[in-house]
């Protein structure tokens, strides 16, 4: 027999009072697990939020590396290639032969006087131009470079402006500047191909 069947039976409580009593435990053990269901909803939201707080710094951690990486990397490409330009550099002579390049900003044309065979393998793509912004200002640096150097430098680093196979010396500035923004639209696999197929073609 339970305490509050015994107490019935003995007449201490009666059974109104009894029901009062049960409806109000009920009431608090029904408070209670509500009480605890916030505490749980609340404690997993905290969790939550502090693991989406952990994944974006660790994200953020990531990215910062990664451009960290990709900046020392550029940094180190971009010697690399100006070694190579350096390095391999072909120095000419003035000749009588003009022969024109786009400057750096696209705005001007550039002549330049060579000798009429570095001219001639200019247009055939044997030879190219590369340029370079220089490190501390000033006016950038062109490079006449052979076609296997020029692939390289384009395969290391396509955005390097490059330049080889002008028109004639004789073909109206509008022209000459029309060929170079179609060169400048081709991709880096599209121009290497392009500088492979012109040296291949007869010579002039």
């Amino acid at each position: 027999m339970s305490l509050r069947d015994a107490m019935l039976k003995a007449g201490v409580v009666d059974k109104k009072k009894v029901q009062d009593v049960n409806r109000q435990l009920k009431q608090e053990r029904k408070a209670d697990q509500g009480a605890r269901e916030r505490k749980w909803i609340l404690e997993a939201k905290e969790a939550e939020e502090r693991q989406r707080a952990k994944e974006e710094h660790e994200r953020q951690v990531i990215e910062a590396k990664r451009a960290r990486e990709a900046e020392r990397g550029a940094q180190a490409n971009a010697l690399r290639v100006r070694q190579l330009l350096r390095r391999h550099r072909l120095h000419v002579r003035e000749g009588g032969t003009a022969f024109y390049v786009r400057s750096l900003d696209g705005q001007r044309l550039l002549r330049l006087n060579l000798p009429v065979n570095i001219a001639r393998d200019l247009r055939g793509g044997r030879l190219a131009l590369a340029a370079l912004e220089p490190s501390y200002g000033g006016p950038p640096d062109y490079f006449l470079i052979t076609r296997d150097v020029a692939l390289r430098v384009l395969e290391s680093k396509g955005q390097l402006p490059f330049f080889n196979e002008h028109p004639a010396p004789d073909t109206p500035d509008e022209q000459l500047l029309q060929d170079e923004a179609q060169r400048a639209e081709l991709g880096v696999e599209e121009l290497v191909a392009w500088v492979n197929r012109r040296a291949r073609e007869p010579r002039g």
